[in-house]
């Protein structure tokens, strides 16, 4: 099965858009496209043969990737590429990977540049030291990928898939490309907004910074500049490392006034005072523009330009006393829909950057203020794009391992009695240390992204342990967004929410208590098979609708029941879900995107009821 954007996929432009919204440079090169690639067993050494070429960033079993080939556990996949440093200045040079599956091995001109383990973050090699004399250097990389044979995050990856578990996905899945760097460099930011106290906190952190060189930071918007500072950082040794405390400036500005400036130290943040700040919502997704300078003798350094949304998240009491989720003090109501990620085409990888757009805009469009991202993390250009349209996310964690609560009995048995009797899985140290080094990666890297407003660790008891733990590292990590407590099954009394999932009857809600909203994590499920557009064997989903009329019916009635659990408390609900993926036929589209099973108007009047609370 392909999507309609398959066709505009070549190996000369394969995702051409730059890859790091969130900090750009304009010297970069995209090495996107054919690699030579080879399987081969797992501890076997560096082939001297390769197979043939695999189009990256698409994964060895996808049809884009041009191999279609299942690696499997016992198997290695290698990438080979070349590529000419002439055009790429710089004193430094940065090899990027967007993401890989999942434990990654790098060399450049046959010197070892580092390795990784985690199949959902971006990572970054220095190779300048590796490369050779020569112009054209040699990149080779090998992936190995447990799937599901092995405790790592995994997402809805399995060796077999069927019903609602899909096709693996090895090696490397998005962009990869070279950066060119000075000797110091902006590594870093981080931009926290604080409504309360009406300031911006900013964090910057500078590789390489020299003792006389000066930093400035400049936020504005449509290219007006309200406030220009500039500072001396205290004395600081050549080739300071990153991490180290150096004070940076701030400079702000805003579309229309004044906003304020201050001193800061790179890895300490600063409030940035912005009188009068126009927030960030699904209604006004206002972003600024932030660009940070790194001066040296009077001559710019580095350059970097970057954004961020003033926006608060918090859980507070309405007018009625109910326990809601509230945006920038306001109670909204999170209308959202479930996003697994797959493409029939790519798996993991959207086939062009429309293609993510579409997914997106139709999201928007069809009335949806909300989408839970499900276990499995985007490029940062799908988090830009929500920042950009509006749309609040709920980021799972990809969740791994095995089931705390059996299918389907256990299921239904908790649903009846509840899950509290239910243990947690035992995790051996290896794999619990690998979970919170992945944690802390993921929270990292989308830590900017102002669209997304929660985090959910744990779901349907899918790999579950140290649930309360787990809960507060992220609430650690990241205080400013809240933190789902969990997303259904073992639930041990932490957490923003308290989640309910739903599929074998009406929609409902667990009692509300103490601080904890009540939301409604899942539900739906109803499938519709649209000919011509499904995927070959075996299909599921939780209720089949033979004719679009019938859906359309169903859906309207399950929807009065939300709106009637709104009036009761509920505070979000997300329903399942935008696309058919694989064997499921539960989307509002096909797999293939090609057919909306139900009209976009329609629901964006159902979804109005609600978001228009």
């Amino acid at each position: 099965m392909r999507t309609r954007w398959a066709d505009e996929v070549t190996a000369e432009r394969v995702l051409p858009e730059y890859p790091r919204p969130q900090l750009v440079r304009p010297a970069w090169q995209n090495l996107n496209g054919e690699w030579d690639y080879a399987i081969r067993d797992r501890d076997a050494p560096c082939p001297e043969t390769f197979d043939g070429k695999i189009l990256v960033p698409f994964c060895a079993e996808s049809l884009l990737g041009g191999v279609t080939k299942t690696v499997g556990p016992d198997r290695r996949l290698w990438y080979r590429r070349r590529f000419h440093t002439p055009d790429l200045v710089g004193d430094r040079l940065l090899l990027h990977f967007g993401a890989v599956d999942w434990k990654t091995e790098v060399s450049v001109d046959g010197n070892e540049a580092g390795s990784h383990e985690g199949g959902f973050d971006p990572f970054t090699f220095e190779i300048t030291e590796h490369l050779t004399e020569h112009e054209e250097h040699e990149i080779v990389v090998s992936v190995w990928d447990p799937t599901d044979s092995g405790p790592q995050p995994r997402g809805k990856q399995v060796a077999q898939p069927k019903d609602i578990f899909y096709t693996p996905v090895t090696g490397i899945w998005q962009t990869v490309w070279l950066e060119p760097v000075p000797r110091a460099f902006i590594s870093r930011l981080e931009a926290i907004p604080d409504v309360d106290a009406g300031v911006l906190r900013l964090s910057a952190v500078i590789d390489g910074l020299a003792t006389a060189d000066r930093v400035r930071v400049m936020v504005s918007t449509n290219d007006v500049v309200v406030t220009r500072t500039e500072v001396v950082p205290h004395a600081a040794p050549t080739g300071a490392r990153a991490g180290d405390p150096h004070p940076v400036t701030a400079e702000v500005a805003a579309r229309e006034d004044s906003v304020g400036r201050s001193r800061i130290f790179v890895t300490e943040p600063i409030a940035i005072s912005i009188p009068d700040p126009r927030l960030w919502s699904p209604v006004d997704p206002f972003l600024y523009d932030l660009q940070v300078e790194l001066v040296r003798d009077g001559q710019i350094l580095d350059r970097v330009t970057s954004y961020f949304g003033m926006r608060k998240i918090a859980i507070g009491t309405d007018t009625s006393g109910h326990l809601r989720m509230m945006l920038n003090d306001r109670p909204v109501f999170q209308c959202g829909v479930l996003d697994q990620g797959y493409w029939p085409d790519g798996l993991y990888t959207p086939p062009t950057e429309e293609a993510m757009l579409f997914d997106l805009e139709t999201i928007k469009a069809m009335g949806f203020n909300m989408v839970r991202k499900h276990v499995k993390v985007e490029p940062a250009r799908w988090y830009h794009h929500c920042d950009r349209l509006g749309l609040l996310v709920w980021q799972d964690f990809p969740t791994g391992d095995e089931f705390a609560v059996s299918l389907p009995l256990g299921y239904m048995a908790g649903s009846v009695f509840g899950f509290g009797r239910f243990k947690e899985i035992e995790k051996t140290a290896a794999g619990r240390a690998t979970v919170y080094r992945e944690i802390e990666a993921m929270v990292g890297a989308l830590a900017h992204f102002p669209s997304i407003v929660a985090w959910v660790p744990h779901n349907e008891g899918w790999g579950q342990f140290d649930t309360n733990e787990i809960i507060r590292r992220f609430r650690e990590l990241d205080p400013n967004r809240l933190v789902d407590g969990p997303s259904w099954f073992i639930d041990r009394g932490e957490g923003d929410m308290r989640d309910y999932h739903v599929y074998f009857r009406r929609p409902s809600m667990w009692r509300m208590r103490g601080s904890r909203c009540a939301v409604l994590g899942e539900f739906g499920g109803f499938g519709h098979e649209v000919t011509g557009h499904t995927w070959p064997g075996r299909k599921f989903s939780y209720f089949n609708k033979k004719t679009p009329a019938a859906l359309a019916a169903a859906y309207d009635r399950l929807m009065a029941r939300v709106e009637e659990c709104a009036e009761q408390g509920l505070a979000a609900s997300v329903y399942t879900q935008i696309t058919d993926v694989e064997g499921e036929v539960n989307g509002l589209l096909t797999y293939d995107r090609a057919v909306a099973k139900l009209d976009t108007e329609f629901l964006a009047g159902i979804h109005r009821r609600l978001t228009g609370r």
